[in-house]
């Protein structure tokens, strides 16, 4: 009766399957220490897949190889790096107030020009509130008032003062008539700060109201509506929309980090198009923190779109 040969056992070691597992492995682990080779040699790379296949270990080998290569895929080559175009700016305009939307005056894809008017909230209650303190802020009768009052104390006054002197009036008198002007001048200090919180008010609802209507902070595009004409713009969600800038466009690249000295020291740059076409552009800004992964920074060229040719997403290369 044969012996069965166990994973121990020393027939199974020495065994010729074994054998071949062993030097599988040990092919493959060779290949994994030396993988920035084979990238440049595809006829090496298509023999160590079929080898690393065939057992399990080689399979996680591969998947951590093609992982590493992906972190580097954007750098196409040593002399060529592909990057992407997005807006210089692209923000999300949120309104300071809320409430039910009266209207909205733009569509998506729609070009705006500074401070153009893009939506409008239901605002009836804020020009109330802003008649109400506009007819206060004029309304000046109680200044008027409090200041003949202390006109007429200050006459009063001086004449018991005078009668004083002469003898035809008492101290008490003097003193009576002193603590009534005094009282007079603190009625018409208070008036006249009335009137100043009367106009402060007054301004506070004009800006109220003016911040109802939401305008466009610069010239752009609009890329997407979040809310229509009736929906209630609520505090927890105030953005209403996404304006992007694109009369100037960003090139971004990950440039390896070797490239940063001679980087600093330019101010332009030509950009490639995938057609070929060749754009100048200045660098805007080139980032300080190098990605782990791939050992790049980010390198932002500003492009001139004035034509409005050049799109956000669309490809871009650097050659050096």
């Amino acid at each position: 009766m044969s012996r069965l040969s166990t994973p121990g056992s020393a027939h199974h070691r020495s065994s010729p399957r074994f054998f071949l597992r062993k030097t599988e492995n040990l092919f493959v682990a060779s290949y994994v220490l030396r993988w920035p080779h084979f990238i440049f040699h595809s006829s090496a790379i298509v023999t160590t897949l079929d080898n690393t296949f065939r057992n399990p270990l080689g399979i996680i080998v591969v998947l951590v190889v093609l992982a590493t290569l992906m972190g580097l895929a954007r750098v196409s080559s040593a002399d060529e790096i592909q990057g992407f175009m997005e807006p210089i700016r692209s923000i999300e305009l949120a309104s300071a107030e809320t409430g039910i939307i009266k209207s909205v005056n733009v569509s998506e894809g729609q070009k705006v020009k500074k401070d153009q008017v893009l939506a409008r909230l239901d605002d009836e209650i804020q020009k109330i509130q802003l008649d109400l303190a506009k007819h206060l802020a004029n309304s000046k009768s109680a200044a008027e008032a409090a200041r003949k009052a202390l006109d007429k104390r200050e006459m009063i006054t001086e004449r018991i003062r005078k009668l004083r002197n002469s003898g035809n009036a008492s101290e008490s008198e003097l003193i009576r008539s002193e603590m009534e002007l005094a009282i007079a001048k603190a009625k018409y200090m208070a008036a006249i700060e009335e009137l100043k919180s009367r106009e402060i008010e007054k301004r506070r609802a004009e800006i109220t109201l003016r911040r109802r209507t939401i305008r466009a902070p610069f010239n752009g595009v609009v890329a997407k509506l979040h809310y229509h004409q009736g929906e209630f713009l609520s505090p927890i969600k105030p953005e209403l929309l996404q304006l992007v800038q694109v009369d100037e466009l960003l090139a971004v690249f990950p440039v390896p980090v070797s490239l940063a000295p001679t980087l600093k020291n330019k101010k332009h740059i030509s950009v490639y198009l995938s057609d070929g076409t060749k754009l100048h552009g200045s660098i805007h800004s080139l980032g300080v923190t190098a990605d782990a992964s791939s050992n790049t920074l980010s390198l932002k060229v500003k492009i001139n779109n004035a034509s409005g040719k050049l799109h956000s997403g669309e490809e871009c290369y650097l050659r050096f």
